[in-house]
């Protein structure tokens, strides 16, 4: 994994910090935004995190450890995914950060991808990660 590949994503939300950190740590919530995952965490820093779910017709079994856990501000965990085709070691593991800032009567929600295997990955990481936080917006402001 190269850790200067790095995919970004960002978007403002029409909703609080709490709300929107809700979105981020709730399993019910991101199985709405986030491709019907089913998550499954104690959502503490150390524990393991683990999603499951379908994506474009495969089966996957993604997991991590949480790295750090600020409500309303940070949430960072490591990740590697079953459909990388990487063998699961900690070289193979990416980390995820969303960011969480106030703006006015938003959220701006920001998400880091760092340690792609490839360009090809990465860009492919952007257009995911842009969806699900377009479906995750969407989801908020209803």
């Amino acid at each position: 994994m190269d850790k200067n590949l790095i995919a970004k994503a960002s978007i403002t939300i029409n909703a609080t910090p709490a709300q929107v950190w809700d979105a981020v740590t709730n399993p019910d919530k991101i199985k709405e935004y986030f491709f019907g995952t089913t998550t499954t965490s104690d959502w503490k820093e150390g524990s393991a995190i683990n999603f499951k779910g379908q994506y474009e017709g495969t089966e996957y079994e993604d997991k991590g450890t949480i790295i750090k856990a600020e409500p309303n501000k940070v949430f960072q965990y490591s990740y590697w995914s079953s459909m990388g085709g990487s063998e699961d070691t900690p070289d193979n593991y990416a980390i995820i950060t969303y960011t969480i800032t106030p703006e006015a009567d938003a959220t701006r929600l920001e998400v880091l991808q760092e340690g792609a295997n490839s360009e090809e990955a990465r860009e492919h990481s952007v257009a995911l990660w842009a969806g699900v936080l377009k479906s995750m917006k969407d989801m908020l402001e209803r």
